[in-house]
Formats: structure tokens, sequence, C-alpha cells
């Protein structure tokens, strides 16, 4: 009777303690499966302008838009960043319907910047900035024409834990004009970073028409990467963690670079590790692609060590009316009327 008292402890003491393993193992687990951010930067080519030159394959722009949306819908991310997301974004919005918070739009060509946040995370803080560069009217990828440059943003990634989130869209081109602009709205997108007030961690994605190998002297890596202290993701998991090019020599990368990219910096008691990265093509049913660009997906983890109090105050977008939208459209459109009547050198050069 005894042994098997004692034989019935000692069971029911193993049951316990398997439970308790168990447990602690699917709370980890759990843990584990939180502490990521899924994040996509894709340029959704939203010109009014059919045809293969923006990867529509000839679809329309609203066809085109509400596949885009439901592609990313269907991703299951975190964070979406796009760009050029401009004359059809209501039909990519509708379709976005995973995504609870999102940006208010900045309008069509000729007067939004293109860009646009998806998110399942709170966005606060919203600001738009415009680069103080562009080059190109009639040349040069037309950058004058649109008010390109970058969103700031504040984004609580957890219970109130927050990060600071770029994106961005830079000058394109690669005339010496559209490279000095590029390497001005990467300086100027540094000292943005680096005049924060408060030292949380970021993340920086976008269309950074440039690369670290592309060496024509808009320099990515001197006049934003290393002045800011960024990792890039590709460069992390593809390259051995090298970010400058130099002269090539130690240039071995497993995975092609492109010039949509995926950046953070660590700060405020979070660090992020990466995980994963990758270019891909979305594509229809007769493997016609939906925009010119690849998008970049990534998937970092992050650890909460001791993340400060935040004291800055947290505000919500306000919507933009539609007589406050039209007097922005028409204005822009004066505006770039004006630019082409006074540029029209540029045809000649």
């Amino acid at each position: 009777m005894k042994k098997n008292v004692t034989r019935l402890i000692s069971i029911i003491l193993c049951a316990a303690l398997l439970f308790a393993w168990a447990y602690t193992a699917a709370i980890a687990q759990k843990a584990s499966e939180e502490n990521t951010l899924k994040l996509i930067s894709y340029n959704v080519s939203g010109l009014p302008i059919e045809g293969k030159k923006q990867g529509s394959a000839g679809s329309s722009g609203k066809k085109k838009a509400r596949v885009v949306g439901e592609y990313l819908n269907a991703l299951e991310l975190d964070i979406i960043g796009v760009q050029e997301d401009f004359n059809f974004h209501k039909h990519i919005a509708a379709k976005m319907c995973d995504y609870p918070y999102k940006t208010v739009h900045s309008g069509g060509v000729p007067a939004g910047d293109g860009l646009n946040i998806f998110s399942r995370r709170g966005i606060f803080n919203v600001e738009r900035v415009g680069w103080n560069e562009a080059s190109g009217v009639l040349s040069g990828s037309n950058d004058r024409l649109a008010p390109k440059g970058f969103i700031y943003a504040v984004m609580e990634i957890a219970d109130g834990v927050y990060i600071d989130y770029y994106l961005l869209h830079a000058d394109a081109g690669r005339d010496e004009g559209s490279i000095e602009a590029r390497a001005d709205n990467y300086r100027q997108l540094a000292s943005h970073v680096n005049a924060r007030e408060h030292d949380r961690a970021l993340i920086m994605l976008g269309d950074f028409n440039g690369s670290f190998s592309r060496a024509i002297g808009d320099d990515l890596y001197g006049n934003l990467v290393a002045v800011v202290g960024l990792t890039d993701v590709w460069a992390e998991l593809h390259n051995g963690g090298n970010h400058e090019y130099g002269d090539g020599s130690d240039w071995n990368p497993t995975y092609e670079e492109k010039i949509d990219r995926i950046m953070y910096k660590n700060g405020g008691g979070i660090e992020f590790t990466p995980l994963s990265f990758e270019y891909t093509i979305f594509v229809d049913e007769d493997g016609h692609t939906h925009t010119d660009h690849m998008a970049a997906l990534s998937t970092l983890s992050y650890t909460i060590k001791d993340p400060p109090d935040n004291t800055q105050e947290l505000k919500t977008e306000e919507p933009i009316g539609r007589f406050k939208m039209f007097a922005k459209q028409t204005r822009a459109v004066g505006r770039d009327l004006w630019l082409i009547l006074t540029n029209l050198k540029e045809l000649f050069d």
C-alpha cells in the first residue's frame, strides 16, 4: 500500500512538472511569435499611366490597384509602406481590411507625395516632409513634378512601447542633377533622424533609388547609413554585414541588392534582430507584374529591455476635407504648369 501511494505521488509530481514545462514552453513560444515585425516596402506604380512602363501590362490603374491591395492584405504583415500610391489609393485601401491603421492619403498627382502606411500597429504623429532638393521637370525622371519626400511617424509596437518609423521615396535618375539631389535627400533624412528628441529604435524603409554597390556619387552609405548608424537588413543577412562598397574587392553578396530597402537602428531599450529578407514579385495569372518594382520583404525580431517612458504627446492624423484637397490639387496643377513652361529648355539639353 505504501509503495502504491509513493508511486502515485511520484506520478502526480511528474505530471505537474511536465505540465509546468509545457506551459512555460508555450508561453515562451507565444512571446517569441509576438515579438516580431513583418514588414514590406513596395512601390505600387500608382501614376495615372497605362502600359508596361509602369509594370501594369496594360491593365487599368483601378484594377491593378485592387489586385495589389488583395496581395498585400493576404500577406499577414505588421507594417506596409508603399510609394507612388497616387491616383488609385482608394482602390488599394478598399482591399486592406486587415489593417486598421492607415495614413491619410495626401492626394493624387501632382499634389500628393505617393507615400502611405498600412499597419496593424498604432500610428501617431505623422509628419510628411518634402525634399529640399529635386531634379528634373521634363527630364531626370521628372522628380520636380511631384512633392516626393518622406514620412516620419511614431509607432506603438507593443503596449506602451514605441519606435520611430521612416518611409521614403528618394529622387530618381542617374543624370548628374538627380545624383546630386538624391545625395542631398540622404543628408536631409540623416539630419532629421539625428535631430530627434527621443532616442527611440527606428525602422526605415522605402524606394531609396540607390544602392551601396552603385557607386555613382549619391553615396547611400556615407551620406545616410554611416551618419545615422543604420543597419541595412539586406547587407546584414546577404552581404556579411558589409555596407561599404569601397573598390568592390571585398564585395561578395549572396543575393543581389535592389534600390528598395529596409533598415533599422536599435535604441530606447529596443533591440532588433533581422530574421529574413527577400525581394518578391507579384504577378497575375498570365505572369504579368503589376508594378515596375520588386517588393522588399523582411521579418525583424525584437527584444524589449528597458524602454524609457514616452513623454511625447501622441496624436492621430486629421482627415483632409474635400475643399482643402481640391485647393491643394489646384495649386499643384498651377505649380507644375509653371514649372513646365519655365523649363522647356530641358527638352533640348
